[in-house]
């Protein structure tokens, strides 16, 4: 098992392996209290589940913009864009925002990618004047979530700027940078703090009752519940990019030139080729199905269930998120997924 980092250490979290080189923290204690903290007033999620790469020299926007599916030549100095990396059929094999700042385009992406996305760009990286380097070690990373997020961030912080929605700033309050993405449909903040700073920053966050404390389990039902795929679950290298419904318009750019997987791309977006379609679901019953669980019209199979959890709009009720047939993605016909004591209902949403 992976040792904690000491602030998790203190705060007890129940950590749990994410992949084979790290862990995040599960819970504190009760992720139901957790999630009602989340939405209502400020969590603060210790996101040791993020790496970052640093891609520097003036040749970066050229290389990025030849290998990724987002349009790269434009970014500015603190924009931010979600990206996939797809592989030459065109799967995606990553997912990332690339956070521009000053000289530099930092790729923040899962952990568990970090090391494959390094190679996958060194073995493209030829004449370009173009240096990259895995400098997770040197951020802790940090996700303040909800209503009462800035004020949460500015009473711990004293002087930090906060960025506007899709926007980075550079922070020497946190020795590191902040930016602005909100995919829980609430204000959330990322923070990428100086690895010194790391305990401390977290005392001050969660002190007082400022922000709570918020694990995996808390954050996840978060997620399902807003239609917020996650790559590694929801999205992986066995998917097409037209398959993962708005996420497709958010890191493809459909204008932009040539990039690995483009023609792909191009081709499905032309003739409309996809076969099926990343969903919302609603299933009546309080037991999330297992991911990978089969959902039927009938006794036909027409998709599965990639990520589940209770649903805290409705009682005795689960929010989901998995695959259809994209004949099925807006059918009002009657569906229902293979639980353990057998099938429960099943109604779809598009996300």
């Amino acid at each position: 098992m992976f040792s904690a980092p000491t602030f998790l250490s203190d705060a007890h979290a129940a950590v749990v392996p994410y992949g084979p080189a790290h862990i995040i923290a599960d819970h504190y204690g009760r992720p139901s209290d957790e999630y009602h903290h989340l939405v209502s007033h400020a969590g603060v999620v210790a996101a040791t589940h993020r790496g970052v790469l640093q891609v520097r020299g003036k040749d970066r926007l050229n290389f990025l913009q030849s290998l990724l599916t987002q349009d790269v030549k434009s970014l500015a100095d603190g924009d931010i864009r979600y990206s996939f990396m797809l592989n030459t059929k065109g799967r995606i094999v990553a997912d990332m925002i690339l956070v521009a700042l000053d000289e530099d385009v930092f790729v923040d992406v899962d952990a568990r990618m970090t090391v494959p996305l390094l190679q996958t760009f060194d073995r493209y990286l030829f004449s370009d004047a173009v240096s990259i380097q895995d400098i997770s070690s040197q951020f802790a990373r940090f996700s303040v979530i909800g209503p009462d997020a800035p004020g949460t961030l500015a009473t711990a912080i004293a002087g930090i700027k906060l960025p506007a929605l899709g926007k980075a700033l550079c922070s020497d309050e946190i020795n590191g940078w902040v930016y602005r993405r909100d995919i829980l449909g609430l204000p959330q903040w990322e923070l990428a703090v100086g690895s010194e700073r790391a305990t401390d920053l977290w005392q001050r966050l969660t002190a007082d009752g400022r922000g709570t404390p918020v694990g995996w389990s808390a954050f996840n039902i978060a997620r399902v519940a807003a239609g917020a795929p996650w790559y590694g679950i929801d999205i992986t290298d066995q998917h097409l990019p037209m398959e993962t419904g708005p996420a497709y318009l958010q890191a493809v750019h459909l204008n932009k030139g040539c990039y690995i997987g483009q023609e792909v791309v191009a081709r499905m977006h032309s003739h409309k080729t996809v076969a099926r379609a990343l969903v919302g679901m609603d299933i009546s019953s309080d037991s999330p199905p297992a991911a990978g669980a089969a959902i039927y019209d009938g006794e036909l199979v027409v998709g599965n269930i990639t990520s589940a959890a209770p649903s805290p709009a409705r009682h005795g009720a689960t929010a989901a998120l998995g695959y259809v047939k994209k004949s099925y993605a807006t059918t009002d016909r009657p569906l229902a997924v293979q639980m353990e004591s057998g099938r429960a209902p099943l109604t779809l949403h598009s996300l």
